[in-house]
């Protein structure tokens, strides 16, 4: 009997969420989470490279405690 392999599937992520905002004069970014089941929350300073006109900042949060951002820069 042949079966699809889902592997793939499982391994997406629940939820995307995306929001644009203007580039701050200072280029620096303050990311505030609060974790679902407790009332602690974290803040991670980021800094947005000097010389970009815009970037992409991508947050992965595959569990609480495994939480990465990247930033990629934009330039003209």
């Amino acid at each position: 009997m042949n079966t699809a392999d889902t592997r793939s599937w499982e391994i997406l992520p629940g939820a995307f969420l995306l929001t644009q905002f203007p580039m701050p004069e200072n280029r620096q970014l303050n990311v505030q989470m609060r974790l679902s089941d407790s009332m602690r929350k974290i803040d991670w300073p980021l800094k947005i490279p000097d010389g970009c006109d815009s970037a992409l900042v991508f947050i992965s949060a595959p569990a609480r405690d495994n939480i990465r951002f990247h930033i990629f820069p934009f330039f003209k």
